[in-house]
């Protein structure tokens, strides 16, 4: 991860790069999916999810990488053949007929 941030001078004020704003979503969804609660800072999100990897086990932190490039490559390739990753959105009418 440490090679996706842009030059800076410390943690909190780490300049990141969209690549690795997306892996750390990525991670994020990952983490929380396991059943872990994120209180993350909204205004610190990225290093602090970088921390929050940081602090894994070297293991989890592998595994942790290998899906997230999984989910990057699954992306990329999506966006290739023009199929959106995105999830649908709720319509605010309650209902879905015209």
């Amino acid at each position: 991860m440490k090679r996706l941030l842009e030059n800076s001078t410390g943690k909190k004020d780490q300049k990141f790069t969209e690549r690795a704003k997306l892996r750390l979503r990525l991670a994020a969804g990952l983490i929380g999916g396991q059943g872990r609660m994120l209180k993350l800072d909204r205004a610190n999100f990225y290093p602090e999810m970088l921390e929050v990897i940081e602090r894994q086990t070297p293991e989890q932190r592998d595994s942790i990488k290998t899906l997230v490039d999984w989910l990057e490559d699954y992306e990329n390739a999506a966006k290739a053949v023009g199929i959106s990753t995105q999830p649908l959105k709720k319509s605010k009418g309650g209902s879905d007929s015209a």
